[in-house]
């Protein structure tokens, strides 16, 4: 008898536990290459591969419910929203900054490749120009010794 109820109470110990488990975890899911979760305070996060970890969601919005499209998790606040809309400002300007900086490092380089190619063809003109001078004093050389 009692081994059965040692045994009884592991199974339903195990089924409380993995339920219990279940309930406190938090909601996931996905769209495209996003990956949606819930957080503790009602935030929305996504995960993408590019970023490589959690941010509060640009999907987040006054009443948008935190689960899956069965619709059951709790809904953001407008606290997790403001904190949304500011991510999505700070992401911006990170992007502008970003893009600032390869614009600029972009017209650096063709400036460089500008001025390079200036100065070979300076250098290839000045060779032809030094040949042609040289041509020119040989010539004058022959007729000054044929005169």
């Amino acid at each position: 008898m009692f081994p059965r109820v040692l045994y009884l109470s592991l199974i339903l110990g195990s089924l409380i536990t993995s339920a219990l488990a279940a309930a406190l975890s938090y909601a996931t899911w996905s769209m495209a290459v996003f990956q949606f979760r819930c957080q503790a305070p009602r935030i929305v996060e996504s995960y993408s591969e590019d970023w490589k970890e959690w941010r509060v969601s640009s999907i987040c919005a006054p009443g948008t419910c935190c689960a899956s499209s069965a619709a059951t998790g709790p809904l953001c606040t407008a606290e997790a929203c403001e904190k949304a809309d500011q991510e999505r400002e700070r992401k911006l300007q990170s992007y502008n900054v970003a893009q600032a900086s390869k614009k600029a490092a972009d017209e650096a380089r063709k400036e460089r490749e500008r001025k390079s190619k200036s100065a070979e063809t300076e250098t290839k003109w000045k060779v032809s120009d030094s040949q042609a001078e040289a041509d020119r004093q040989k010539a004058l050389a022959k007729i000054n010794l044929s005169a």
